[in-house]
């Protein structure tokens, strides 16, 4: 049996289930560690560039569809920011990854009826991207009084296939959150067009 806390949540779950620990071969955990001090590097340079500090940029990995070993193998290595697309999925991740100290990141689109669950599941929600959603969030908040970090998502190219409001939206929905006391806006989950030159995507940015 193991007892975990649901993230920025009062209520306490157990769970009677075997949790079997499969390790992942070595070559694969080697590989993955390259792979992050890769990532690492290149943050890092860019920090230096910019003028900015390594530790305000937060690397979050996109857990999603990945299997636990990996999920743990990365925490392992150090990463301690994950993310994750749909509730369901996450939800059984989670529980079954309890006993890490780690940061769980809703980054996928957020139905409304689905605010509370993912309220006690995520320590953050990046794709608040109308009133409806946010008032859902607002009135599912723990009742500890921790405010729920949100990043408001912004569609820059517009595109109909894609989830996020539009740029000239965003002010006004910044400043009805600004509002609720139990969620706390930290910026914006940007979304440009997918373009196979980068430097075509850059000026969306600026």
């Amino acid at each position: 049996m193991i007892e975990w806390q649901g993230l920025n949540s009062p209520y306490r779950k157990r769970l009677c289930v075997t949790l079997p620990r499969v390790k992942l071969p070595k070559e694969m955990t080697a590989t993955l560690r390259e792979n992050i001090a890769r990532v690492e590097e290149r943050i890092s340079a860019a920090c230096r560039r910019s003028g900015r500090r390594r530790e305000d940029v937060r690397l979050v990995a996109v857990s999603k569809t990945h299997p636990l070993e990996l999920i743990r193998a990365a925490a392992e290595a150090g990463l301690r920011d994950f993310g994750e697309n749909r509730v369901q999925e996450a939800k059984s991740k989670i529980s079954q990854l309890g006993d890490l100290q780690v940061t769980w990141h809703l980054i996928g689109h957020l139905q409304s009826n689905k605010a509370r669950p993912a309220r006690e599941l995520f320590h953050w929600i990046h794709s608040v991207d109308s009133l409806r959603l946010a008032e859902k969030l607002s009135q599912a908040s723990a009742p500890d009084g921790v405010r729920l970090p949100v990043l408001i998502e912004v569609n820059l190219g517009e595109e109909t296939s894609k989830e996020g409001i539009r740029a000239a939206d965003a002010g006004a929905l910044a400043e009805h959150i600004s509002q609720y006391q139990s969620l706390e806006l930290r910026g914006l989950m940007v979304i440009p067009p997918f373009l196979e030159n980068p430097e075509e995507v850059r000026p969306y940015f600026r």
